[in-house]
């Protein structure tokens, strides 16, 4: 699985260094950003000066910094790091879903192997990858939810497994992944309620589902606490009309080439294209329909996904319905739930090939021998089809490199630049911060900022700004005020800067304090209120599942509660009374 991976994904390791199109910049940044913050200033990464006159970084929803796999940007440097991920979870991806395919569904080796190479190499995956989507990454992981919760309805043990997996996900910044899983695992769940036999059968379902969910919300408090913040400050209320018709749908599925427009429709192509071929198209809508009884939630999934990915069809269609509900109102390009088609898509064609695998196995006659060898030959060229044509779609990682470069002086703003996309990655390492910005969240950047490798701090009124510096969470000032003032630093305001020194103020999108007078050093630092809960939040969580994975056995959780009440586990022989 993994030499499938590397293969797949051949062009990025073409040039170590390179980082990639579009996106890829982007997110390099991010982990440069948090680089340079540990190595440099060693502080935790909290603040980005480097980027939109200086943002958050804690409450950034796509933050991954806290991933485990950031890690080895320290030691490799970010543009390695960032490859070995994308191998690592592709790798992950398939694996997880040949296991779902074989241990929860039952399908053959050959049928699991279909359902593997069908999702994980997908259209999807190239395309976003392609622009540099790499939050999209951790969709390869639903396989494993989707594993372990159903593990978890027989052994609660399990709950911790997916509730961790949900975790990672988080923390590696899975701001599209995380609703898209809520809304994946409630359908499933919704749908296999409605068809389970028996209310207990129910209750372990949803307590389990439950139990889950609790786990992985407080585990990942870390994340989710500063994220929702920064979403109340800024919300994205974002009005998204677009919608594609069933013609639209099947060249999506089938089309082995695209122009970058995709006219008239809204987006270019990369937010469309999602080869699987005719083979795994036709298997998949031939399992739809025997799957309609014995599996009928995961055809019930497919058609909800397939209505969702249409977008803006009607009033009553799901996508402008679901943009009514909190969080969810924040997502755009409805066709990105082909992801999640795709998903039950490829486990339909797996049960279409056992079933024709089944009818051919009847065929005790010697003529019809060449009709069940010709399926695992369906399945090789279904699985070379999708692979080559979206071995392709990764031909196109073109991009500049990320040159290890020294500061450039002390910290200050670039002037506007045309090629801005192509250099901020580069900023951090450099200690150059601009006002030109490239993110998802709308941040408020102040008019007022200044360029240049001047002061990093003005005062409005009497006095004088004599030295100035930062550290990846702190601005400061040498100042001599002959009254008190207001000392403006050329940064962007945010919830969470605080100052010894006076109130922090926000002077139109701007950082101020309210200084008292006198000669000191003025410091601002970015530390914001919640960080003391979201941690601990995050330590209970983690606490309790592992508690899950060891004691959420019936007998285990017998003993554990008789050695609470008693002192004494359940079950031990009591010493015999001693003679006198």
């Amino acid at each position: 699985m993994c030499v499938l991976a590397l293969v797949f994904w051949h062009s990025a390791f073409a040039d170590l260094q390179s980082t990639g199109p579009h996106d890829w910049q982007f997110f390099v940044q991010l982990w440069e950003t948090a680089r340079v913050a540990i190595q440099r200033f060693g502080e935790l990464p909290l603040w980005n000066p480097y980027h939109c006159g200086g943002i958050t970084l804690w409450g950034n929803p796509q933050n991954p910094e806290f991933s485990p796999l950031f890690l080895p940007a320290l030691v490799f440097g970010t543009a390695v790091a960032l490859k070995l991920r994308l191998v690592l979870l592709n790798t992950v991806g398939l694996m997880g879903m040949y296991v779902l395919a074989r241990r929860v569904y039952s399908l053959t080796p050959l049928a699991s192997l279909l359902a593997a190479l069908a999702w994980a190499c997908s259209g999807f995956f190239s395309w976003h990858t392609a622009v540099g989507h790499t939050p999209f990454h951790t969709f390869w992981l639903f396989p494993w939810v989707l594993y372990f919760a159903r593990r978890a309805e027989r052994d609660p043990r399990f709950c911790a497994a997916a509730a961790a997996v949900i975790f990672f996900m988080v923390i590696d910044g899975a701001t599209y992944p995380l609703p898209y899983l809520a809304l994946f695992m409630g359908a499933d769940a919704l749908f296999r309620v409605i068809g389970a036999q028996g209310a207990r059968v129910r209750v372990r379902l949803l307590s389990s589902l439950a139990w889950t969910g609790a786990l992985a919300l407080l585990m990942a408090a870390l994340r989710i606490i500063p994220s929702l913040l920064t979403l109340a400050w800024l919300p994205r209320n974002l009005t998204d009309s677009d919608a594609i018709n069933l013609s639209d749908a099947l060249m999506i599925l089938t089309a082995r080439s695209h122009e970058w427009r995709f006219d008239p429709r809204q987006y270019t192509w990369h937010e469309y294209g999602c080869f699987v071929g005719w083979t795994v198209l036709g298997l998949g809508l031939t399992g739809f329909v025997l799957c309609l009884r014995k599996h009928w939630a995961l055809s019930a999934g497919a058609a909800l996904f397939f209505l969702c990915m249409l977008g803006h069809v009607a009033p009553f269609f799901p996508w402008p319905l679901l943009k009514r509900l909190p969080v969810l109102e924040s997502l755009r390009i409805p066709s990105r739930f082909v992801v999640l088609f795709t998903f039950d898509l490829a486990l339909l064609a797996g049960f279409a090939l056992d079933w024709l695998r089944a009818r051919f196995a009847r065929l005790q006659e010697r003529r019809f021998a060449p009709l069940r060898a010709l399926l695992p030959l369906l399945v090789v060229g279904a699985g070379i089809d999708i692979f080559v044509v979206n071995l392709r779609t990764n031909d196109s990682w073109t991009g500049g490199t990320l040159p290890s470069a020294p500061p450039e002086g002390r910290y200050h703003f670039i002037e506007p630049v045309p090629n801005f996309r192509d250099i901020h990655a580069s900023l951090p390492q450099r200690e150059l911060g601009s006002a030109q910005c490239y993110e998802a969240v709308t941040w408020p950047i102040p008019a007022a900022l200044w360029d240049g490798d001047v002061a990093q701090a003005r005062i409005e009124g009497a006095g004088e700004v004599r030295d100035w510096g930062h550290t990846s969470n702190t601005m400061w000032a040498e100042v001599e005020l002959p009254e008190p003032a207001l000392v403006i630093f050329n940064q962007t305001f945010a919830p969470g800067w605080r100052s010894a020194n006076g109130a922090v103020v926000e002077n139109d999108n701007q950082l101020a304090v309210d200084a008292r007078a006198g000669r000191y050093r003025l410091t601002v630092k970015y530390r914001p209120k919640e960080l003391a809960v979201s941690f601990s939040l995050s330590f209970v969580g983690i606490a309790l599942t592992l508690l899950t994975a060891f004691l959420a056995t019936s007998s285990r959780l017998s003993r554990f509660a008789s050695l609470i009440r008693t002192g004494r586990p359940l079950g031990r022989r009591q010493p015999p009374a001693q003679s006198p």
